[in-house]
């Protein structure tokens, strides 16, 4: 990506600009979003993009989306089409009042030379649509939450839009074709090069819970509609709707409908604690991009019998931010887990969180996880880090089958759905802490990370689990941890068989 482009993005990002003289930096999170975003407006800018090579393929795509829509959207109502493209969709459902949003200049320009009905469209990304500062009857995302790079806080501008009857409808692919979509990107008959997010009913079930939205239909379509009405209606949509073809629908619709606000009342102080072993470059950066939330958060560094510097560095932070509370702790040098409980047993704080020391999680999304317990959302969070594309070669292959594996049969376990069940970063309460700490021998007790037993602990618990997405990075500095990973795997399929016979007994 160009770097005029990067500086252009981080213009739009940030109002007023950011000022190289000034001592406020960008966070390298913020910078990553700015980045991604900038790849993406450079994709739909080009003179002849379309969603798939073939043009017939891109016509019954489009009319089968319409049809969906118009069997969700009533006709003369006030809609805002978020990520618009040409402005095709929204003109198709002749609203009383269309507003169409997308931030590719490119693609508006498209929408208003194609526009005859007096529709209006607006530069804006989806994360600042609040600024709208109007109420629609229904908000459409089409082939637009797969790219979002906040997801959540998309929302949430969103649901600024909406009144008491407002329907929020997202269109997008069905994870079940991610390989078939793969294919077509390696034969060139697909010309969508980028890494999307691919959302499940649950990603999008959890992204809605953030922002007080609650699905109320879902259902899956066949974008490849024979023409003529009578076909359509009878043998195509039979098809459409028996219950064992309609598995196999490319796209998905999910209607989603507004909740009542909730006001926050609890505001906890906060105990982070990052387990550390030989992370000594790690230091200084998170001290600087933890940031501050709720009643106040203390960070606390457990060093696990590190070999370098890493005591020494954090003794060092301690000094330099008198104002920040800052404690080092000596963990048992025996893996993350016992370095964890350690660090929670020296917390002071109402809310326990846990970080990796080596940044794959930022940690700017530590505010999310806080929300999430604060109004009510959830009584236990877990990052997901399977949700938005990786950075690079952040996690292996085999990790990434290994995980989807083991969430697969988590899901079957706790009977809901879990996306990820080894991403470092959680939340809790602490109340709930020791109760998920009486459990723990019930599994063993050989979990040398500590995921498997607060998962357990909490489905055990009857806590509310809530999966929470988080982009990936690889690690800059430092050796990885996660080694002889088919012992842990054996550890962890024992785990699960012992879960098995005791999560319900």
């Amino acid at each position: 990506m160009a770097l005029a482009a990067l500086e252009k993005e981080t213009q739009l990002s940030f109002p007023g600009g950011i000022d190289s003289a000034s001592p406020v930096r960008v966070d390298p999170y913020r910078r990553y979003l700015a980045g991604r975003r900038a790849l993406i407006r450079e994709h739909y800018s080009g003179p002849a993009f379309s969603t798939l090579a073939w043009p017939f393929p891109r016509m019954a795509l489009r009319r089968a989306i319409i049809n969906s829509l118009k069997s969700c959207v009533p006709g003369n109502r006030r809609v805002l089409d978020v990520g618009c493209g040409d402005g095709e969709i929204l003109e198709a459902l002749a609203p009383s009042r269309g507003v169409g949003i997308d931030f590719c200049p490119a693609q508006i320009q498209r929408a208003k030379k194609r526009s005859s009905q007096g529709m209006e469209f607006i530069c804006l990304e989806a994360e600042r649509a609040s600024s709208l500062q109007e109420k629609f009857d229904d908000i459409l995302l089409v082939n637009v939450a797969g790219e979002l790079m906040d997801i959540g806080g998309a929302l949430k501008q969103l649901r600024g839009l909406c009144h008491d009857d407002t329907r929020l409808a997202i269109c997008s692919h069905s994870t079940l074709w991610w390989p078939i979509f793969v294919l077509t990107q390696k034969l060139r008959l697909s010309n969508r090069s980028r890494p999307g997010n691919w959302l499940s009913r649950s990603d999008i079930e959890a992204f809605g819970k953030l922002a007080d939205f609650e699905i109320i239909r879902f259902f899956r379509f066949f974008p490849f509609v024979p023409p003529g009405k009578s076909l359509r209606r009878s043998l195509w949509g039979w098809l459409a709707r028996w219950p064992f073809w309609r598995r196999f629908g490319i796209y998905e619709m999910t209607i989603l409908r507004p909740l009542p606000l909730r006001l926050r009342q609890n505001h906890w102080t906060t105990s982070i604690v990052v387990p550390c072993k030989d992370e000594e470059g790690k230091i200084d950066e998170i001290v600087r991009r933890i940031p501050e939330f709720g009643a106040g958060i203390e960070i606390i560094f457990v060093d696990d019998q590190s070999r370098d510097g890493t005591s020494s560095k954090v003794r060092e932070s301690i000094r330099r931010h008198p104002g920040r509370a800052i404690r080092l702790v000596p963990g048992p040098g025996q893996g993350k887990g016992a370095a964890v409980r350690a660090g929670f047993e020296e917390a002071r704080g109402e809310v326990y969180m846990i970080l990796d020391a080596d940044l794959s999680v930022c940690p700017e999304v530590l505010p999310e996880f806080y929300e999430c317990l604060a109004c009510g959302r959830a009584d236990f969070v877990n990052g997901s880090r399977l949700v938005y594309p990786m950075e690079g070669d952040a996690m292996r292959a085999a990790n990434i089958v290994g995980n989807k594996f083991f969430a697969a049969l988590f899901s079957f376990l706790l009977h809901q759905p879990l996306k990820d069940t080894l991403c470092g970063t959680k939340a809790l309460r602490a109340s709930d802490y020791p109760k998920i700490m009486q459990t723990r021998l019930l599994w063993g007790g050989r979990d040398q990370w500590g995921d498997y037993d607060w998962i357990f602990g909490a489905a055990k618990n009857n806590l509310r689990i809530l999966d929470l997405p988080v982009h990936y990075f690889k690690r800059t500095s430092g050796q990885t941890k996660m080694t002889r990973r088919l012992r842990h795997a054996w550890v962890m399929l024992t785990m699960c068989w012992i879960a098995f016979q005791r999560l319900d007994a």
